[in-house]
């Protein structure tokens, strides 16, 4: 028996639709949804923005700090050698220890400050005189 190769043809596939009804609590439920993604694509949005703001701002910083140094290497060559750098290298100058100054520390307590004169003891020695004048009218 020969197998014989039956031809089915295939049935055009047809769009399904199913009806979901949309009642007010799903409805809102997708408009939330909606909301909340429209307000994350903002977010990004603005947050694009920032990194765009902020990458120029570290290429401007860098192309400043290149000038900075091509000024600074211009300065160095314009200015004369000095005999103190090319001194800190050597030996005899690096051997050479300056004593630290010492103050001399007296073994007793410290004394403490004396108290600043202040517009309150003249008060009080006025007020005493003016006491004094008032007892001597008084007699």
């Amino acid at each position: 028996m020969k197998n014989k190769h039956i031809k089915i043809k295939k049935e055009a596939k047809e769009a399904v639709y199913v009806g979901i009804p949309l009642d007010d609590v799903l409805r809102t439920e997708m408009l939330d949804c909606s909301k909340d993604l429209i307000h994350f694509l903002q977010a990004y949005e603005k947050f694009k923005v920032i990194r765009e703001e902020k990458t120029a701002a570290i290429e401007a910083t860098r192309r400043k700090l290149g000038e900075i140094t091509t000024l600074t290497a211009k300065l160095k060559r314009l200015f004369p050698k000095s005999r103190l750098t090319s001194l800190c290298g050597h030996k005899a100058f690096k051997q050479t220890v300056i004593p630290p100054i010492t103050q001399s520390v007296k073994a007793s307590a410290p004394r403490a400050p004396p108290p600043p004169q202040t517009h309150q003891d003249d008060l009080d020695q006025l007020e005493k005189e003016l006491a004094e004048i008032e007892k001597q009218l008084g007699k």
